[in-house]
This record gives structure tokens, sequence and C-alpha cells, in this order.
């Protein structure tokens, strides 16, 4: 739906083993994404200059969780 010329930015947790959401989460798909196959998935959807940065770090009971942030453009 996006436009040749327009823009993508995308903010999400990084993968991670489970512990960021409670021991029984209710609606919770995923534990996170990884890198690569967004950026793949991406890329095979016409999106080029796709690049990631690290957006914040969640801290969590003695933990940090990292949210990446990804931008592309059609």
């Amino acid at each position: 739906m996006i436009k040749p010329g327009g823009h993508v930015a995308i903010a999400d947790l990084e993968k991670e083993d489970g512990s960021f959401h409670s021991a029984n989460p209710s609606g919770v798909e995923h534990s996170g994404f990884e890198r690569n196959a967004v950026g793949s998935d991406f890329s095979k959807a016409g999106f080029k200059n796709i690049r990631f940065t690290n957006a914040y770090n969640v801290k969590r009971e003695g933990r940090e969780y990292p949210i990446f942030l990804m931008t592309g453009e059609k």
C-alpha cells in the first residue's frame, strides 16, 4: 500500500527467550523479531535502503530488552 518513494518505520522487540511477557500472556503471538528475517521480508516486498538501529532498551526485572527501529523506502 506504500507508493514508490514512500517510507516505512517499524519499531518492535528484538527476538528474545519469552521472558519479556508474563508466564501466561494473553494475545501475545511472538517473542520479538529477528532483524535479518524482518529485513529479508521487506526486501522481498520491494523495499530498499533498509536500515536497523537500536531505538530503546526496556528495563524489566533486572534485564534489558532491546527495541529496534527499522526504516525502509519503497
